[in-house]
Parts: C-alpha cells; sequence; structure tokens
C-alpha cells in the first residue's frame, strides 16, 4: 500500500512538471526544508525539495503537503508494529505444542518408552487372535487410542527439542526423534496390513506382516534407548 502511495505521487509530480514547464520559470520557488525524522511524525529523514509549488492550485497543495505526511504516517506504524513483536520463549515452564510443556513432554515420553517394552515383552499375547492387529494399533497409539502415550508423540518431541531443560543439542534430539517417528508410522501400517483380505489369490498371510510390525518396534526401541542416552 506504502508503495502504491508513493508510486502514484511520483506519477502526478512529473505530470504536472512536464504540462506545466512553461511555467515554471514565473512561479514561486520556496525555500529547502528537512522534513521531521520518522520518530517526530515525518516522512523520511531526508531532504525535500519543494520548487515550483504553484500557489493557486489545491490539488499540488494535496500532492506536496498532505500525502507525503499521510505516507510518513504509515510507515511510522508500520514500522512500530515490527518493533513490538515478542520474542519467541523456549521456556521449559511456558506451553510449548498444543500447550504442552517440557515436563508434561518428558513424562510423556517415559510412558512411550515402557510401552513399546511392555508391548515387546508381551506381544505373542497382544498380537493373537483376530483382534491381535487392532491391539497392537492402540498400544501404539492408533485407531484413535487416546490412553496410549504414543498417542501424538511427535508433538511431545517438539516441545522437547525447544526445551534446554532435557535435551542438549535440540537439532541431534529431532534428528534421532524423527527416525524413531517413521519407524513407528510404519510398526502401526505393517500391523493394519495384517487386517487386510483381499479376493481370490496368493495372499500374504497375516502372520508376516505381524512379524514385521514386532521387527519396527524392535527398532523404536532402540533408537528410544538413544534418546534417553
Amino acid at each position: 500500500f506504502v508503495l502504491s502511495c508513493f508510486s502514484s505521487f511520483n506519477n502526478e509530480v512529473v505530470a504536472w512538471q512536464s504540462g506545466n514547464i512553461s511555467r515554471m520559470m514565473t512561479m514561486t520557488t520556496r525555500t529547502t526544508r528537512r522534513v521531521p525524522p520518522l520518530n517526530e511524525g515525518g516522512g523520511s529523514s531526508a531532504m525535500q525539495m519543494k520548487l515550483f509549488e504553484p500557489s493557486s492550485s489545491a490539488r499540488r497543495t494535496l500532492l506536496f503537503r498532505i500525502i507525503p505526511k499521510t505516507i510518513g504516517a504509515a510507515i511510522a506504524a508500520t514500522t512500530t508494529t515490527a518493533l513490538v513483536l515478542p520474542p519467541s520463549s523456549c521456556n521449559a515452564a511456558e506451553p510449548g505444542s498444543g500447550g504442552v510443556t517440557a515436563d508434561a513432554a518428558r513424562d510423556q515420553w517415559k510412558q512411550s518408552v515402557a510401552v513399546v517394552d511392555d508391548l515387546l515383552q508381551n506381544w505373542s499375547t497382544i498380537s493373537e487372535g483376530d483382534a491381535g492387529p487392532n491391539n497392537i494399533r492402540k498400544k501404539l497409539g492408533f485407531l484413535g487410542a487416546t490412553s496410549s502415550p504414543l498417542y501424538q508423540i511427535e508433538k511431545a518431541f517438539k516441545v522437547l527439542r525447544d526445551s534446554d531443560e532435557y535435551v542438549e543439542d535440540g537439532i541431534e534430539f529431532f534428528e534421532t526423534a524423527e527416525e524413531f517417528v517413521v519407524i513407528w508410522i510404519r510398526a502401526d501400517s505393517l500391523a493394519d496390513s495384517a487386517n487386510l483380505k483381499t479376493g481370490s489369490g496368493k495372499q500374504t498371510p497375516p502372520e508376516v506382516f505381524i512379524a514385521n510390525s514386532k521387527a519396527q518396534v524392535v527398532d523404536m526401541q532402540l533408537i528410544a534407548k538413544k534418546l534417553n542416552a
């Protein structure tokens, strides 16, 4: 908006000067004056020449006097707004992603590690029968299982990444956490594949998907140890 005002203002001045060049020599020239800087309400700290302004034209008075002041006020307001933006905070006591504090995120992660350990320890029981694949997925925090600490664990990772209290190297931590999330999603996808029963023809037995899902959970456990180191 400000740039558009400046462009319009300059075009008006050029048109007026070219169309009235024969009259310029007879017009009263005004003394050069300094425009107050931004913080004093002016439009610019640079010198502006007020030459060849016709005293009888209300339109020229608007162009030379009112518009620059209006543009300057807009710039000053924009600058002030930019200066008062609050800095982001990484304080562990303040809420992070989704209103989660660093302490809460740390507790969620500890509970998630315990769930992974329990899932592997009791794998044969949890994965048994037709309900086995979905039981695995619920343990992993999918199928809307909000009671599992692994539910939306990626949000807890983001909070811990920005925490100076629990994480020393945020970049290294988050790279390892991203690896955990990829394998976590893969474990769920493989468990879900065990539910799929397509038409005729040779099909992959559900046990194969269950075994592959378990292999991913084993990798999750190994990465969890790295994150806790």
